[in-house]
């Protein structure tokens, strides 16, 4: 196997690194604000801490989205030996990634959490915390998917000849997902959006980039992740399917697992 190229490995830990201080960041700050937050039966109190939530995320977005830009910039100019500049991050980056909804609506969720959780007989400080969990989820989804479509608009903009999804199991709880190993030694197109999924930690390099064909992991790898997952089974990995979700289109799931198709979401 070719030597990876350090340099591109470098940036690839350098962006990585910034994206997850941005996504920390961020949701940290979402999470205070929720769990300061009394207000879960008062409408217009909930719409008013969505907006307040909302707009700290779009900032997150646009931050990840730059950082993206930048990355993706400088892999272009290793990889092509040229200059490769940022193209930029378009207006539209400042709101909601999601299809049909606003990053206000998508946050407003938090609430309906808890007081979902409360109709169950959940104690309120559990509901409280349950609340929580999910804005923190939601943040990293919302940042996953300014990541994703600055990828594309960059690769697009740029004419990329594809680009690949880079794993980093070092920067998951549990080591990487079965998913994700699944798809890390395919190539996109640059007018494909790569597939995300909950809590993903993959990145994407350039097609060209010597590091180990898309960081394709080897057997000492394999044998780590797979302690960690249950999800590497080969009988596991050959359910991995792309399906369009009806928010946020192509995301990474098991075949047995199902959810709500854009026909479904506009019902």
């Amino acid at each position: 196997m070719a030597r990876p190229d350090q340099r591109v490995l470098a940036l690839v830990d350098g962006a990585a690194n910034a994206r997850d201080k941005i996504e920390s960041r961020i949701a940290q700050i979402v999470a205070s604000m929720w769990s300061g937050f009394d207000g879960w039966y008062r409408d217009e109190l909930v719409s008013e801490i969505s907006a307040e939530v909302a707009a700290m995320v779009a900032r997150g977005q646009v931050g990840v989205a730059q950082l993206t830009d930048a990355y993706l910039a400088q892999v272009a100019t290793l990889i092509r030996e040229r200059p490769v500049g940022p193209v930029g991050v378009a207006p539209s980056m400042t709101g909601s990634r999601r299809s049909g909804v606003t990053l206000t609506e998508v946050y407003a969720r938090v609430a309906a959490e808890y007081l979902w959780q409360v109709s169950r007989d959940v104690v309120p400080i559990r509901a409280k915390e349950l609340a929580v969990e999910r804005a923190r989820a939601m943040v990293g989804t919302d940042l996953g998917l300014a990541f994703r479509d600055q990828t594309s608009q960059f690769m697009k903009q740029t004419g990329a000849a594809g680009y690949r999804r880079v794993i980093r199991p070092e920067r998951s709880r549990s080591g990487t997902c079965g998913l994700c190993v699944a798809a890390s030694n395919r190539m996109y197109k640059r007018n494909d959006l790569m597939p995300l999924h909950a809590r993903c930690k993959c990145t994407v390099v350039e097609v060209g980039a010597r590091v180990d064909e898309g960081r394709i992991i080897n057997d000492a790898e394999y044998a780590a992740i797979a302690a960690e997952s249950d999800s590497l089974r080969a009988r596991d990995l050959v359910k991995v399917r792309v399906r369009d979700h009806g928010e946020l289109g192509p995301v990474l799931t098991n075949a047995a697992h199902d959810f709500r198709g854009p026909r479904q979401v506009a019902a």
